[in-house]
């Protein structure tokens, strides 16, 4: 059953079999949702602070990317933070949703398991985010610094017609690293 009968809002993810006192706990769509939408989060803010890196570390300051893709970075970022806005609000009344539900559900004489409280969500902090994308930020910066090093190499190596050993070397390094 879905609360408000809104395609986005939570179905129940727990139950109760028929007298047993048991709880059987499902993971629920918002509990993925959570996970994966804080994956995205950190990876934004981790590709916007990359850029702001590489700026300050190879381009004196200077903007590297084009002002329309900046604007649409900075509008994604807008459009994330204010759906975190919007969840935390629905955190907060969260509790009295599923007592509603719950009740309503006990005036029908159906047997609800739907928990009062949020347990298992927490809001999200941004700022928090925010510092854990910092580590994932550095080291996408010396990524790309490091492709466009090697690029730039290969570069000046294709005019002296050395390219074709270099880019294999590159290649089988890559691929070792991988693998481990």
């Amino acid at each position: 059953m879905l609360l408000f009968n809104d395609p986005l809002a939570e179905q129940s993810s727990d139950s109760l079999p028929p007298r047993t006192g048991s709880r059987t706990h499902f993971t629920s769509l918002i509990e993925c949702w959570f996970q994966k939408f804080m994956m995205l989060l950190v990876d934004v803010y981790a590709q916007k602070a990359a850029v702001h890196a590489v700026e300050q570390k190879q381009f004196d300051g200077h903007p590297m990317l084009f002002r329309d893709v900046e604007a649409r970075l900075d509008e994604t970022i807008k459009t994330i933070e204010d759906t975190v806005v919007i969840f935390n609000e629905y955190l907060k009344i969260r509790p009295s949703l599923l007592r509603t539900e719950r009740d309503q559900g006990n005036r029908d004489g159906i047997a609800s398991a739907i928990p009062e409280s949020g347990e298992g969500y927490r809001e999200m902090d941004i700022q928090g985010l925010q510092r854990r994308a910092t580590d994932r930020a550095v080291a996408i910066a010396d990524q790309w610094v490091e492709e466009a090093q090697d690029e730039a190499f290969a570069a000046d190596l294709e005019e002296a017609g050395e390219n074709k050993s270099y880019r294999w070397e590159r290649f089988r390094d890559e691929v070792a690293a991988k693998l481990g």
